[in-house]
């Protein structure tokens, strides 16, 4: 990208508005997910029964654990309701990574970035390892 081009976008490109967007859209895509899983619950069972064992582990065991599919208890609504409550702890992730990338490459504030950096190292690690 040119210089001009680069300080042109630069001027239009507001972050605030990405980092709205990103937190609200992984709150509607959480609450979708767990807004299906009530449905599919109700019309399985007739009833809203969706107890979800929420254990301190990992987000890759939490998200990709054992599918309780197939007739066994949970089944279907319990997978989605993991999946919903990853995605909304992803969601601030998510919003790290972009400031990250922006600090870094769009407004080229090292010491922002650098800081921005540690703290996704940090929040990688704590997503990606038992603590308990």
């Amino acid at each position: 990208m040119r210089k001009i081009d680069r300080v042109k976008w630069i001027a239009n490109f507001d972050m605030e508005d990405l980092i709205s967007s990103i937190l609200q859209n992984g709150m509607l895509i959480s609450m979708g997910l767990i807004l299906v899983a009530i449905a599919v619950s109700w019309i399985q069972q007739g009833r809203v029964d969706l107890e979800q064992s929420l254990k301190a582990e990992s987000i890759p065991k939490f998200l990709f654990g054992p599918f309780p599919l197939g007739g066994a208890p949970g089944g279907l609504p319990s997978v989605l309701v993991r999946w919903g409550v990853s995605v909304l702890m992803l969601t601030p992730y998510v919003r790290v990574a972009v400031s990250m990338v922006y600090f870094a490459y769009v407004e080229r504030r090292w010491k922002q970035a650098i800081l921005t950096g540690f703290v996704l190292i940090v929040l990688t690690i704590t997503l990606l390892t038992d603590w308990v």
